[in-house]
């Protein structure tokens, strides 16, 4: 179908059709069929009359052959067409494809650049469909896809920029596909594993598609040398010289090469210049974001150095701090934050445990997720602050860790303490205790599964059973039921009656016998 024509619109509408009949009524699409008829589709997908249909059958075919292998033929060949409305038109079957089965379903570097070009155009029209489809991929990805927007025109990046800061990106787990791919190419991807892959890796893979830049090689040695300066200006310049290559690779770097960076990093920590300082933190928080996950791998050189200035008297240093930690947990997860927190929670600094306490009541959600066992001994020091408020977080966060840990664990923790102060917590683990249910119980989930039985459920079934049989098997039960009872000495009253019988035989005997 590579040079084939057709003016015939009804032919048009049934060719349509036909691609619609088999996406939605076969379990089985090769994408060579798909892939034949794409230029035809492209072609006419700003026609008014098919322009519906055929988004219709593309989302439909996309549960076939992958919403990504769609995407990918929509961009080939809207990338060289003339008339604005193919252009629009398919941003728009784009902006649907993001919005049915998640930015996922997008070639996302491919996509953003179409978007770019479209902004770009001079029809009005096609600048608000590319609008559209920028906030479509905002929504799940964030503000990660404007480190990729640089290069629009200033004008056109305001609207942009504005729009996008209407719109509100889904949080993890908050985004539910209203379509999913089926048939075997779902079969596919549950052999592959594709069904197992937690959140952090459905995030890995969204953004795998995006390219990282080497910056190993601009790291020289000159510009490592300026980290160790005894000039604090010159320092602080290395730091943002640094962030200036960050920033140049779209926020996207290979974690190759970074080792005398990191060192850079642990030891500028310790720096005697509060302005190095943050500018050391800040770097290392974009470090995160640049880098993702493998970050993981500096956390004790660089990541716990850093947490010592959560403890420092400037509200400046510490707002930064707490920045930096929250781009490591969107990099490596809030539980291997939360896991680093039981040292700053151990020295008696105000400070220090306020801040600790706030970041770790704003990441509740990853508190079992977390080393939960590094943080018993911490929570039972901090109960012994002398501020009130302080003493009152460690309560609130006990009883977030308390049904993970068991309370045995916490008051193991008061051992090494003074007696006086080990009579004055465990009155407070004992109320924990008691209002904080023990999750994962067995005893507790069999209560929750299997309710007491109550004894008025006996009263309906007399009441339902209606007539002799009825009742008739009711005394059956009652009966069979008293003899299952313990065997004990026959009462008194039996002993009575047997007598009585007795001594009535022999009465009736005598009778007989003077009558005879």
């Amino acid at each position: 179908m590579k040079d084939w024509k057709e003016s015939n619109i009804n032919l048009q509408k049934s060719i349509v059709a036909l691609f619609n009949f088999m996406a939605t009524n076969c379990d089985y699409i090769n994408k060579r069929t798909i892939q034949c008829a794409m230029s035809f589709f492209v072609d006419k997908i700003g026609d008014m009359k098919l322009s519906t249909s055929i988004k219709e059958m593309l989302l439909n075919a996309s549960e076939l052959v992958t919403p990504k292998f769609i995407s990918l033929q929509v961009i080939k060949y809207a990338a060289t067409a003339k008339a604005p409305n193919n252009i629009k038109e398919a941003c728009n079957i784009l902006s649907d494809i993001c919005e049915n089965f998640g930015a996922s379903g997008l070639p996302l570097k491919e996509t953003i650049d179409f978007a770019k070009v479209a902004a770009a155009h001079a029809t009005p029209a096609v600048r608000q469909a590319a609008m559209r489809l920028f906030c479509e991929m905002y929504k799940h990805v964030g503000d990660v896809i404007k480190n990729f927007m640089g290069d629009i025109k200033e004008s056109t990046l305001k609207l942009i920029d504005s729009e996008l800061a209407k719109t509100s990106v889904y949080s993890k787990g908050e985004f539910e596909k209203k379509r999913i791919v089926r048939g075997e190419v779902a079969e596919e991807e549950k052999a592959g594993g594709g069904g197992k892959k937690g959140k952090a890796d459905a995030e890995d893979d969204l953004m795998a598609g995006m390219p990282r830049e080497d910056i190993s090689k601009k790291l020289n040695s000159k510009l490592m040398e300026q980290f160790k300066h005894k000039d604090w200006k010159i320092r602080k310049k290395a730091g943002d010289d640094v962030e200036a290559l960050l920033r140049e690779a779209k926020m996207r770097i290979e974690p190759n090469g970074l080792n005398d960076l990191m060192d850079a990093m642990k030891n500028g920590m310790k720096d005697p210049n509060k302005a190095v300082i943050k500018v050391f933190i800040n770097l290392l928080g974009l470090l995160a974001e640049a880098i993702g996950a493998p970050i993981k791998q500096y956390t004790k050189k660089c990541f716990v150095p850093m947490l010592n200035n959560i403890s420092d008297k400037s509200n400046l240093v510490r707002a930064d701090v707490v920045n930096s930690m929250n781009k490591w947990a969107d990099a490596i997860g809030a539980e291997y934050i939360i896991n680093q927190l039981g040292a700053v929670l151990t020295v008696e600094n105000p400070e220090g445990r306020t801040e600790a306490f706030k970041w770790i009541e704003a990441h509740r959600e990853a508190i079992p997720r977390a080393d939960c066992k590094e943080l018993i001994k911490p929570l039972v020091l901090c109960l012994t602050d002398k501020s009130k408020a302080i003493r009152t977080s460690a309560e609130e966060i006990i009883a977030e860790v308390m049904p993970v840990t068991g309370y045995s664990d916490f008051l193991a923790a008061t051992k090494d303490l003074k007696t006086a102060v080990q009579q004055t917590l465990k009155p407070i683990l004992e109320k924990l205790k008691s209002t904080v249910p023990t999750q994962g119980s067995s005893s507790s989930v069999a209560r929750a599964k299997s309710p007491a039985p109550k004894p008025v459920m006996k009263e309906p079934e007399e009441k339902k059973a209606g007539g002799s049989f009825a009742k008739a098997a009711i005394e059956k039960k009652k009966e069979l039921a008293a003899s299952k009872r313990p065997t004990t000495a026959p009462p008194a009253r039996s002993k009575v009656a047997d007598d009585d019988e007795f001594n009535i035989n022999v009465l009736n005997k005598s009778k007989r016998q003077a009558v005879d």
